[in-house]
């Protein structure tokens, strides 16, 4: 890919949460690439509270963003390769997938846990054969050392960490299948505390009218009414 770049700009932009900024992706960059000192690279922070930008002497650029900013900060810039780690919100996806309008790749790297389920929908579901995404699924064993290609980690470590995830957090962490689909819908659903026996009234004297209202920065809302024949409510 890089020693016959099809693209036209050399630009790279990374996108995930700040913490893994600034504690993993940061510290790794820099335990790989030649020290700063040597000229090779310089980075700026631009008023960020971390190396916002790095600049190489071999002409490609790398930015660094994150979810919690604004959106308007992921837009306006053309870049040709996106790296996004951990699941994106889908407006911070689309203003990114704006950015490679020359041509490019954008390659999100995931645990699909809580707020993946777009990328179910658009990336696992989407069969349009002109569509250019595709998925691959990867388990937890394909990094271990006795079991993987090139593993890093202890296969005893791994049967402990799975012990210890939650029930419906185990498929997408060991096997990196979506958390929306284990399980129930709504988490907290309880049929003792839920469900109403009909017993307690006469449905042919009664309406009932029930509203569930979703958003996306909120808890969800959920409304339950019901008046009998003589206009009274409970």
């Amino acid at each position: 890919l890089f020693q016959k770049f099809p693209f036209v700009k050399k630009k790279i932009r990374v996108v995930t949460n700040q913490n893994t900024l600034k504690e993993t992706i940061i510290p790794e960059l820099k335990a790989w690439l030649p020290h700063e000192d040597l000229g090779r690279y310089e980075t700026k922070n631009s008023s960020h509270p971390y190396e916002y930008e790095w600049k190489f002497d071999t002409g490609w650029t790398l930015t660094m963003l994150t979810y919690d900013q604004d959106i308007t900060k992921h837009e306006s810039a053309t870049a040709s390769i996106i790296l996004m780690d951990e699941p994106p919100p889908h407006p911070i996806y689309t203003a990114n997938i704006s950015r490679l309008r020359l041509g490019g790749l954008c390659i999100i790297l995931a645990t699909p846990l809580k707020g993946s389920a777009w990328m179910y929908d658009d990336i696992v579901t989407n069969i349009d054969p002109e569509s250019p995404t595709s998925y691959r699924f990867i388990d937890v064993e394909s990094a271990c050392k006795e079991h993987g290609v090139r593993g890093y980690l202890e296969h005893d470590q791994i049967v402990k960490m799975a012990s210890q995830y939650p029930a419906e957090e185990r498929k997408a962490r060991l096997f990196g299948e979506f958390m929306e689909l284990q399980g129930l819908v709504f988490k907290t659903f309880d049929r003792q505390t839920n469900v109403r026996p009909t017993r307690y009234y006469d449905p042919n004297d009664w309406i009932t009218i029930f509203s569930y209202d979703t958003h996306p920065r909120v808890e969800d809302h959920m409304t339950w009414v019901s008046f009998n024949r003589q206009g009274l409510g409970i």
